[in-house]
């Protein structure tokens, strides 16, 4: 009678391999960051504190006429400041000695230099968009309306609206893939020269992940991170002119050291991030902590709209 694996499988063979494909689940990796609306204020480190003050000014105005041998007035331009606070952002994960002891060559571990790396830039990349797409519901303008769909007329009532605030183009909108499904549908019924423009392989390849395609002098990018708003019945994404949001990062110069304990990944000496591995002998646990401090800021109200539509 002949060996069966359905018969003797269970005794002589393992329940079952491990592809050397390792599937990634869909991630959105947009980071606002390498959006235009967004301004690198430089590298907090090594300044004496955690905040920094962005001064600003107001030079809008005109010239007047004196009488002929009259000095003309003084006219002191308006001024102001926002402040920017560095805080910390981290992510933590952890394998047991077990696992990794019984990992084949082609076996997941998070605590490998490829997967680890990858981890941390993803992580980053969906922090970062979360602390701007979080600053959206502080714009004092704003379109649309609760439970609507976004429309054509939405897109064109916050380019209106930037008009008048006297921003110029090119603008960024920033939506929520439901919104921006809306968007593209709504789309299909105009008529005239209104076609979108998709992104090509060069245009993705400036601009990074997350950069859709443009419209109109408009450059529209998709992120899972714009937020619920209205008590989660909408979304409430974005319509900026550049400038509209700042944001500060912290070099980890003064962390790349060994302490007890402790090893820091390799990282190059103004990076923003850091890695920091150890191992707990008594729990057989590996950790590996990715840190990086950043902080966000709007800069300027009249440069940004907000755009809300249903969810």
């Amino acid at each position: 009678m002949a060996l069966l694996y359905s018969g003797v499988g269970g005794d002589l063979r393992i329940t079952e391999t491990a592809n050397a494909l390792v599937h990634v689940l869909l991630v959105d990796l947009t980071d606002l960051f390498g959006c235009g609306c967004c301004v690198d204020l430089g590298d907090q480190a090594g300044r004496g504190s955690s905040t920094d003050k962005v001064s600003r000014v107001d030079l809008d105005d005109a010239m007047t006429a004196p009488a002929e041998g009259v000095a003309p007035a003084v006219n002191d331009p308006a001024t102001s400041n926002v402040t920017v606070a560095i805080a910390r952002r981290a992510l933590r994960r952890q394998e047991s000695d077990l696992l990794r002891i019984t990992g084949a060559p082609s076996s997941f571990s998070l605590m490998s230099p490829e997967w680890m790396a990858m981890d941390a830039r993803n992580s980053i990349a969906i922090s970062r968009t979360g602390l701007i797409a979080a600053l959206f519901a502080g714009l004092i303008n704003s379109v649309g309306a609760t439970g609507v769909n976004l429309s054509v007329t939405n897109i064109y009532s916050a380019m209106f609206q930037l008009h008048l605030t006297l921003n110029k183009p090119p603008f960024y909108c920033v939506l929520h893939p439901q919104q921006t499904n809306d968007f593209i549908n709504d789309l299909r019924g105009e008529q005239g020269a209104v076609a979108f423009e998709a992104a090509s392989v060069e245009m993705l390849a400036a601009r990074g992940p997350g950069f859709y395609g443009g419209w109109h002098g408009i450059e529209f990018w998709m992120s899972d991170q714009v937020p619920l708003v209205n008590a989660g019945a909408d979304r409430g994404g974005a319509m900026m002119g550049a400038g509209a949001f700042g944001y500060k990062e912290a070099s980890a110069a003064a962390m790349l050291r060994q302490d007890a304990g402790s090893a820091f990944a390799p990282v190059p000496e103004y990076s923003p991030a850091f890695i920091e591995i150890q191992r707990n002998p008594g729990t057989g646990i590996t950790e590996a902590l990715y840190n990086y401090y950043a902080g966000v800021v709007e800069l300027e109200d009249d440069r940004g709209v907000e755009i809300i539509t249903d969810a």
